[in-house]
């Protein structure tokens, strides 16, 4: 019997899963049709459907359509709007904690990564002082090829046959300089997300500083 009860469970669920994929209207419903209500009627019959008859009174079973497993339960003593409001409500909690145990992880993992304020701040200048020396080395350099190219350009216009004595080295020129202006961009790119990075990491970590002074005070 209870490989039978599975078997047709199992397909009321599949049939389910259909029908809310096919309609999209009428009321209520789940946010994102990925569950499956359970109701039992006034003559004691038990209903599994996507959406619960409008005026229905009494507990409702909010099920996982991927699976029948219990997902939370609602009294039905309430009406449709209401009942809405609930489901509404009753999502946004599911996602402030989700919300609240990422930020959790990423607390512990910022109060594991740096032992104290002054940390960061080292952190910060050493890493912001290395990228900033790779964009000098990148100015000195690009300089250096925009230098070259204009001698060429000079030698050029006091005699046009040079035009092919250089034609080469032109070419390697250019490639150098679009190499370099590449990389420019990228260490410039680099700075400033670094730079904003300790900031926010800073910022985050002294404000966990203060809840837990606040949370020792209490």
């Amino acid at each position: 019997m209870k490989i039978k009860y599975s078997i047709v469970m199992m397909a009321v669920f599949a049939t389910l899963q259909v029908n809310a994929q096919n309609n999209r209207t009428g009321k209520p419903k789940s946010k994102e049709n990925n569950v499956v209500y359970r109701y039992v009627d006034d003559t004691g019959k038990t209903f599994y459907t996507d959406r619960v008859p409008p005026g229905y009174k009494g507990q409702v079973d909010i099920l996982s359509a991927k699976n029948g497993t219990l997902k939370s339960s609602i009294d039905r003593e309430m009406t449709d709007e209401e009942y809405q409001a609930a489901l509404a409500e009753e999502e946004k909690q599911k996602e402030e904690t989700k919300n609240n145990k990422a930020q959790l992880q990423s607390d512990q993992t910022l109060l594991s990564q740096y032992s104290s304020v002054n940390e960061i701040d080292d952190m910060k200048k050493y890493e912001v002082d290395q990228i900033k020396k790779a964009i000098e080395l990148d100015l000195k350099n690009l300089k250096s090829v925009e230098e070259r190219k204009a001698l060429i350009a000079n030698e050029i216009n006091k005699d046009a046959r040079n035009k092919s004595v250089y034609k080469d080295e032109i070419v390697r020129l250019n490639d150098q300089s679009d190499s370099i202006n590449k990389n420019l961009s990228n260490n410039q790119q680099m700075l400033e997300k670094r730079q904003k990075k300790y900031d926010d990491d800073k910022a985050r970590y002294l404000n966990i500083l203060k809840s837990m002074s606040e949370l020792k005070k209490n």
